[in-house]
């Protein structure tokens, strides 16, 4: 059996048998691509997104990707951190590990980008947690049909993009912080419906539903006035019943006691902080209380800090743990 020769896609030519592996490795409708739910891992032809690709016999058996952001925190920092996807391999090459060779040359990139922070989202635990990632984070669903939300007229509701609301995206807490380049990819997405309130100059509340083989059936995209944001979540109640908001639990003030579920948000593992407890706290965290003695590393300090498996309850006040790590919808890879 031939070796893989692992290289990074830079010409366009090249990356159409990469997005062939993504449309064939995910559950992509027929006829959809891959790029309609995740057009943030398309070529453009620049240093801002690293596409790498394992060649075996000159036929493309390895997927994988990363970018570089910031990472919004609510003591006004900007976290550079790293985001990895659009990981697949050909049906004919599984159970050969060419996922984790993939992710750990990422990883070499990433770490010359010198990023705090890595995340990325699969159900391989097991591999990713090889490679120095844990479980973290916490994000919370909520059945728009459980929570309190007024009655109001059917015509208050606007759907569809506008573009005002990419400049309500950039304001949005926490997530990452969106430069300009990002609002292609942004405006790309074919299978997420927007709706908001008020005059397309400027919202007063806006909300995204579903990511197609992603985020199908939930609002995962809100923000705006809260009594405006409370109309507006009726409106899409009424059209979509079985609909359930997904996000931070400080981001959703009006949920009170409305049940719903808890799951972690992500996978990620620390980077150029040298695992040290206080430095990370201080990048997320700047003017609040350090919760000495905290010691701790790797996946470990992981846990702690964001929240994990074995980790107790989130308590959400400022100055204690988990921090509130969170990516929006369309933000997570």
């Amino acid at each position: 059996m031939s070796s893989i020769r692992f290289q990074r896609i830079a010409d366009e030519r090249d990356f159409e048998p990469f997005l062939r592996l993504l449309n064939a490795s995910f559950p992509v409708p027929r006829g959809n691509s891959f790029l309609e739910d995740f057009p943030v891992w398309g070529f453009r032809g620049d240093e801002t997104v690293f596409h790498l690709g394992g060649v075996r016999d000159g036929l493309l058996v390895s997927a994988a990707a990363a970018r570089v952001a910031r990472l919004k925190t609510p003591g006004g920092a900007r976290v550079p951190v790293g985001l990895i996807g659009a990981v697949a391999t050909h049906s004919c090459c599984r159970g050969e590990g060419l996922a984790s060779r993939a992710v750990a040359k990422l990883l070499e990139w990433l770490s010359g980008q010198k990023v705090a922070l890595v995340a990325l989202w699969g159900s391989e635990h097991d591999l990713y947690r090889k490679l120095g990632f844990e479980l973290c984070g916490i994000q919370r669903t909520l059945p728009l049909r459980g929570l309190e939300l007024p009655v109001v007229p059917d015509s208050e509701t606007r759907q569809g993009w506008t573009p005002a609301l990419w400049q309500l995206l950039r304001e949005r807490p926490l997530g990452l912080a969106l430069e300009e380049q990002d609002r292609g990819w942004v405006e790309a997405h074919r299978n997420t419906r927007w709706y908001w309130r008020g005059e397309a100059s400027r919202p007063t509340a806006y909300a995204a539903l579903g990511k197609g083989i992603d985020l199908a059936g939930l609002v995962h995209e809100f923000g705006g006035q809260p009594d405006e944001l409370r109309k507006l979540l009726a409106g899409i109640r009424r059209e979509h019943p079985d609909a359930a908001l997904l996000g931070h639990s400080s981001l959703i003030p009006f949920a009170g006691n409305s049940d719903g579920s808890h799951e972690y948000l992500c996978m990620a593992r620390f980077m150029d902080l040298s695992n040290d407890p206080e430095r990370v706290f201080r990048a997320f965290l700047p003017d609040a209380r350090y919760p000495a003695p905290l010691t701790a590393e790797g996946p470990e300090l992981v846990r702690r800090l964001f929240g994990g498996p074995g980790m107790p309850a989130p308590e959400g006040a400022e100055g204690r743990l988990p921090l509130p790590l969170w990516f929006w919808g369309l933000d997570g890879a």
